[in-house]
């Protein structure tokens, strides 16, 4: 998607543990990212710190609530990736996805003039991002504000109909917001220079 303003060159993930304690796994993935991106800056959150930004910088109305009331680390994870790349901009990678042969060829840099950018891998039959990457794309506050409703609609439900936070929060929340972006987003916080809602 052409851009309004560049990514950034940020490499951001999350987990729930500090850097210095992720599994040696999780901690060899990061570091391969990285090797693959020499240009760019890693920005590491852990939980804490996660739950911290969201407070001080999502400013889309019901953000917050709707963070604090996700018990699923995945779902919380899933909701800021989106919140920060809207507000702050940068390259999310799952940091337990390996980077494959795709991550090797994709060339990152040579996508910064992008204000979005997608990459999808698969696992076990279930959609997940291996990239997503934009800085105040308005499919993304679109998402965001799905991500929102979906969130309410949820924990208003019995514990047992409650549906996955796949579902919820989750990849398939991108799809949906790509076939219909005003679903859940006032049109005018979506138009290009409009104030954050």
């Amino acid at each position: 998607v052409p851009a309004q303003s560049t990514i950034p060159k940020i490499l951001v993930t999350s987990h729930a543990l500090p850097l210095d304690r992720v599994p040696a796994a999780l901690s060899s993935s990061i570091d391969k990212w990285v090797a693959l991106n020499p240009d760019f800056k890693l920005k590491y959150f852990d939980d804490i710190e996660q739950a911290a930004w969201m407070r001080d910088h999502c400013a889309v109305a019901g953000c917050v609530a709707a963070y604090e009331k996700l018990s699923s680390g995945a779902g919380r994870a899933d909701l800021f990736r989106v919140a920060y790349l809207y507000f702050a901009g940068g390259w999310w990678f799952d940091a337990d996805l390996k980077p494959g042969g795709i991550a090797a060829s994709c060339g990152l840099g040579a996508a910064e003039d992008s204000a979005l950018f997608v990459l999808r891998e698969p696992k076990h039959g279930h959609v997940r991002f291996m990239l997503l990457a934009g800085n105040g794309h308005p499919l993304l506050l679109a998402n965001l504000f799905r991500q929102i409703a979906n969130i309410e609609a949820a924990k208003a439900l019995p514990k047992a109909k409650q549906p996955r936070t796949l579902h919820v929060t989750g990849p398939f929340t991108l799809g949906h917001s790509l076939c219909a972006p005003l679903e859940h987003a006032p049109a005018a916080a979506l138009f290009v220079g409009a104030p954050p809602p």
